[in-house]
């Protein structure tokens, strides 16, 4: 992990329905956003047993107040984001996909940039190229300030 200066501070909102599909990605990128003083709100849409103790057994990995989650039945990703908007707390809000792999230092970064201009907000794609596997991914990026 590189270093990064003039840290942001970042709400990562995520809806999620499906945590056993994609909890070892997920536990990965919450930590790192945690470290790194960033906020995650995961909203987690199921009310399997097994899930939530999945959801449970997360938040005992992550123990700290900018790991936010919360449990409800939205029946759609929207509804579970604008639930999670209302938990955030912080400046900049990202949203990510359960089964993304955001770069969290990459977010860092352009908001540092775009706290150097006018702009509140920002649509693009982060890719990154995997020389192990030969493989190229892409994220998709919608930045804005709260």
């Amino acid at each position: 992990m590189g270093s990064v200066k003039n840290i942001s501070h970042i709400s990562f909102i995520t809806p999620c329905n499906s945590l056993g599909e994609h909890y070892v990605r997920l536990a990965k990128w919450i930590s790192q956003a945690v470290k790194l003083g960033q906020e995650v709100v995961l909203i987690h849409d199921s009310s399997k047993i097994d899930e939530i103790n999945l959801l449970s057994k997360l938040k005992s990995e992550i123990r700290s107040p900018r790991f936010i989650t919360k449990s409800g039945k939205y029946g759609n990703p929207g509804d579970a984001r604008n639930d999670g908007l209302k938990l955030s707390t912080q400046e900049w809000i990202v949203f990510i996909d359960s089964d993304d792999q955001p770069e969290i230092e990459s977010y860092i970064n352009a908001i540092n940039l775009l706290k150097k201009t006018e702009t509140r907000i920002i649509i693009g794609e982060f890719q990154k190229f995997d020389v192990k596997t030969n493989r190229n991914y892409r994220n998709p990026a919608i930045v804005t300030g709260k």
